[in-house]
């Protein structure tokens, strides 16, 4: 089983956990008790309570059903970065659990040091004998985007239909400090490269992008703010404006409070009529989509290897094991490249059975580059497989039920297939144990 941790920054249950909350939030420095009362009038604004934690779980299992329809073992967690459940005791409960390989994924798109790269501090802080793989930024993907641009089309028609073309669309996501400008961040051009994909959907609608939620500070922040650009179009005749969030894919205090508080009472008293997108959340397209991303690092690992398999001339005695494998993978003949449509004819070559009691070495290891090493344990009728390539270390192990007379091969492509297809695979018959490192 592969353990899924699908991260959040976190917020305050009750009003009564909104001061501990921030003495998190801010490295338990001390705090003003003005911004106490301040943070504590705006959660008793939304209702007493940030829904930043059902938000993510939902997230999380929407993304585990996905990823498990296609015949995967994944099992989901929630953690968030500054209140309970805290990333540290998710991964206790996992390593509890016998979870040992994690995939960690953040439910923010963008990419900063200061932001999604603390919470894999936060990972690393907790020292716990786990292998995480990181997904860092999904600004790109395309269920991503196409999910936001449909949220833009139908909050369009809550304007008269004769307006619609000439409202102008108000992109938003959370400011940071501007230091981060010095280390030369991503986050900013990340941000821009969402909207430029979002216009290639969107055609010739008018735009803006702009910060919000910058922070109580002494501290420049990124600008400019979501509130100066609603002004400025307000001077400028707009009586019509859409706000779309590209930085958050749920709601909670930047939303409920910043967006559906603050900036729709500035909106009000300049006679603006601002309406915001509905918050991704369980998007159909982006979930599945994400889901995609969990596997994608381990497809472009075994793409890479069958490249080179394909090449040699080892042939399978069982012609439709291949087959029942790549089905189940949920791979088609047209999703392939081109040369991968000849695997009817050369897929075959890397994989097939061979009698336990014997322990072969394929030409088509032989011939790679890679280091490699089979050995059988007979006392355990296990076969065991090492490759190490200059891009990857793999090791895997599987074994054969005492009833059954053979035992699959599968040269540097089988841990790839056994991390990722669990029971699906054609030919397992017992337990594996993988543990892959790149």
């Amino acid at each position: 089983m592969i353990g899924l941790l699908v991260m959040a920054y976190g917020g305050p249950n009750n009003i009564d956990e909104v001061e501990p909350y921030l003495l998190d939030v801010r490295g338990y420095r001390p705090t003003a008790s003005e911004i106490i009362h301040e943070v504590r009038e705006r959660y008793r604004e939304i209702g007493g309570r940030s829904p930043i934690l059902e938000r993510t779980q939902d997230q999380a299992l929407a993304i585990e059903t996905a990823l498990n329809r296609s015949g995967n073992d994944f099992k989901a967690f929630a953690g968030m970065r500054h209140w309970h459940p805290y990333i540290k005791d998710i991964l206790t409960e996992m390593c509890a659990q016998g979870i040992t390989r994690v995939v960690g994924l953040v439910m923010a798109p963008h990419y900063s040091r200061m932001s999604i790269g603390a919470y894999f501090k936060k990972i690393e802080e907790a020292d716990l004998p786990i292998e995480v793989a990181r997904i860092e930024d999904w600004h790109l993907e395309p269920g991503y985007l196409d999910a936001l641009a449909g949220r833009v089309r139908v909050a369009l028609e809550r304007f008269p239909k004769d307006l619609r073309n000439d409202v102008p669309v108000i992109f938003t996501a959370h400011s940071l400090p501007e230091r981060i400008l010095e280390w030369n961040d991503p986050y900013p051009t990340q941000l821009q490269e969402s909207v430029s994909a979002l216009m290639e959907r969107l055609g010739s609608q008018p735009h803006e992008f702009a910060f919000q939620s910058a922070a109580i500070s002494t501290d420049p922040w990124l600008g400019p703010d979501a509130g100066e650009i609603i002004k400025r179009l307000a001077s400028e005749g707009k009586k019509n404006i859409l706000l779309c969030p590209i930085g958050f894919v749920t709601e909670h205090v930047e939303i409920l409070y910043d967006v559906d508080i603050v900036y729709q009472n500035l909106a009000k008293s300049l006679g603006v009529h601002l309406e915001r997108i509905e918050m991704l959340n369980t998007a159909p397209q982006m979930i599945d989509r994400i889901g995609y991303e969990e596997t994608r690092d381990c497809r472009r690992w075994y793409r890479w290897v069958i490249r080179r398999i394909l090449r040699h001339e080892e042939t399978c005695r069982h012609r439709d094991h291949s087959d029942r494998i790549l089905g189940s993978l949920g791979w088609k003949d047209h999703h392939r490249p081109r040369a991968f449509r000849r695997w009817s004819i050369h897929y075959r070559r890397w994989t097939g059975y061979v009698p336990r009691h014997q322990a072969v070495c394929y030409s088509a290891l032989q011939r790679t580059r890679s280091r490699r090493a089979i050995t059988w344990d007979e006392s355990k009728q296990e076969k065991h497989l090492c490759v190490e390539s200059q891009s990857s270390a793999t090791f895997a192990r599987w074994s054969c039920n005492d009833d059954s007379d053979k035992c699959p091969i599968y040269s540097q492509v089988a841990p790839c297939f056994v991390v990722w297809q669990s029971a699906h695979g054609a030919g397992f018959s017992s337990s594996r144990e993988i543990c892959q490192r790149r």
